[in-house]
């Protein structure tokens, strides 16, 4: 009798082995949002870093009033079209340095 009061349940065994594996997926969740806020951080540097070296010179750059009406493709990196855009048009859009001091204001590549 004294054993059965001192030893637990296995109620409370199977309790504390949820909880562990409760917090194992809780930990494994926050490395993963770690991995993607790192790799969303990447991937907007790679954007805004995306400047006249890497544009398609085949395509002409569009005037400031083709960007008033809508984006542009300017050119494809790693497979995909990036696109010339003066409001961001989606999450997928960063600032860019070169193309803003070209037309003279805020201009953003952005990636469908």
């Amino acid at each position: 009798m004294v054993l059965e009061e001192i030893a637990p349940s296995g109620n409370v065994l199977m309790a504390a082995a949820c909880m562990a594996f409760a917090c194992s997926k809780m930990e494994r969740a926050k490395v993963f949002e770690e991995a993607l806020k790192d790799l969303k951080q990447s991937e907007m540097k790679r954007l805004a870093n995306f400047g006249w070296h890497q544009r398609d010179v085949r395509l002409p750059l569009p005037t400031l009033a083709q960007l008033e009406v809508s984006c542009h493709q300017i050119g494809m990196q790693d497979g995909e079209n990036r696109y010339l855009c003066l409001e961001p048009a989606s999450a997928n859009c960063a600032p860019s340095d070169d193309f803003s001091k070209h037309y003279d204001r805020p201009v953003y590549v952005c990636a469908y």
